[in-house]
């Protein structure tokens, strides 16, 4: 195994080294059947992969569940429902999932069993979740939104007003929300908005997001970095969470899907009949990937980023397969202190990192870090917190 070096931080007689590596996307059709994909979603590291079958002319479908990243899938204990919508809470183990015409599911153990909840049989069309898998919000196609504080036990309205809601997308903490309406003229004065909630989901406002046809919105861990794709125009970003908005230099497609790693950087859309589209740059430059003319409908992204999932939804003729991508994780290790211990923080990695210490850095003499580190669901991030050292003491992500 090779371990790539580069900067390194030091605090309190500790220091933190840095992994790099340069950007590669390729694709590769996972082992599920075909079928008319609606959504999909990931945990945090994208070991645990839930997607949604909306099934065909109102036949419905299944929902499908991969354990190991993508490579096999198995369909879930779910009924046969025209699935709209999926989520997923950071380690996976609770599920959410919307169905059109019936009801709001939940799994509390990553799939296993599923159970309807109490919310109203509704056209449930969009839904979020937070990393904790305590607040979630759902989203019914011309009707309101309504949210839980309870991982789905209750469920009350908020204020979010009735429109042609299309998608919804949550900060880590579940503190915010963002919903994108598409831009029918059935609801006039909710017409093509993109709406944010800072409380958790029980009051929205309209952003200053241009009026267009949103089809799907992301947010970053910390709800700052917002993205927003419009059907038949540009993707549009914000980093103000929501106060204001720019077009980004992606090129007008019929953009379906968009999703984001923890820290906004590492973006993947979808663009119907067309390709899929990555930005490393928090959507400064755009790289087309994917096969060109496929009827690409969603993606979800790990924490870092580096492991997507993409869905095909089929046609008329036959239904889409499910396509992974992963690139080389590039954790960054920080380094800070707190009460007088050491702690080590990095983004949840889509690859096993092993976090390894030394005493010198011209030895070979590195040791693996015995204490596990624990998941952050504020930020996405892995933590282990040492004694600070009498003496130099270094620390390394090896993969």
């Amino acid at each position: 195994m090779k371990t790539l070096l580069s900067t390194r931080l030091a605090l309190a007689g500790a220091v933190a080294l840095l992994t790099h590596n340069t950007f590669a996307q390729t694709w590769l059709q996972a082992g599920a059947p075909l079928g008319y994909w609606s959504s999909v979603a990931s945990s945090a590291d994208g070991s645990r992969v839930l997607a949604s079958d909306g099934g065909f002319n109102g036949a419905g479908g299944s929902l499908y569940l991969s354990s190991d990243s993508g490579e096999t899938w198995t369909p879930a204990s779910a009924p046969v429902l025209i699935w709209s919508s999926v989520a997923s809470s950071a380690d996976g183990s609770l599920l959410l999932a919307t169905a059109y015409a019936d009801q709001i599911y939940i799994s509390t153990d990553s799939g296993a069993t599923w159970n309807a909840t109490t919310a109203p049989s509704d056209g449930w069309n969009a839904c979020a979740v937070s990393a904790d898998g305590t607040t979630l919000v759902a989203a019914v196609f011309g009707g309101p939104i309504y949210r839980s504080t309870d991982s789905g036990a209750t469920w009350i309205l908020t204020s979010a007003p009735n429109a042609e809601w299309y998608s919804l997308g949550s900060s880590a903490d579940g503190t915010r929300f963002v919903g994108g309406v598409g831009g029918s003229t059935s609801f006039p004065t909710d017409t093509g908005r993109i709406y944010t909630s800072s409380n958790s989901g029980l009051t929205w406002s309209a952003t200053s997001a241009p009026v267009r046809n949103w089809a799907y919105v992301a947010s970053s861990a910390n709800g700052r970095k917002l993205v927003g794709v419009a059907y038949n125009d540009r993707i549009f970003t914000s980093t103000d969470s929501g106060v204001t908005w720019q077009s980004t230099s992606a090129p007008v497609k019929e953009w379906v899907g968009i999703a984001s790693s923890a820290d906004g950087t590492r973006l993947v859309a979808a663009a119907y009949f067309d390709r899929i589209y990555v930005s490393q740059n928090s959507g400064a430059t755009w790289t087309a990937t994917g096969t060109a003319g496929t009827p690409w409908w969603a993606v979800a992204a790990s924490a870092d980023g580096k492991k997507l999932v993409a869905a095909d939804a089929g046609s008329s003729f036959s239904g889409g397969g499910l396509y992974t991508s992963q690139s080389t994780p590039t954790p960054v290790l920080s380094l800070t202190s707190s009460g007088g211990k050491a702690v080590l923080t990095w983004t949840v990695p889509s690859t096993i990192f092993t976090l390894q210490q030394s005493s010198d850095l011209n030895t070979t003499n590195w040791t693996d870090v015995t204490l596990s580190p624990t998941l952050n669901t504020s930020n996405l991030q892995n933590q282990v917190i040492v004694s600070s050292p009498g003496d130099n003491q270094f620390y390394r992500l090896k993969h």
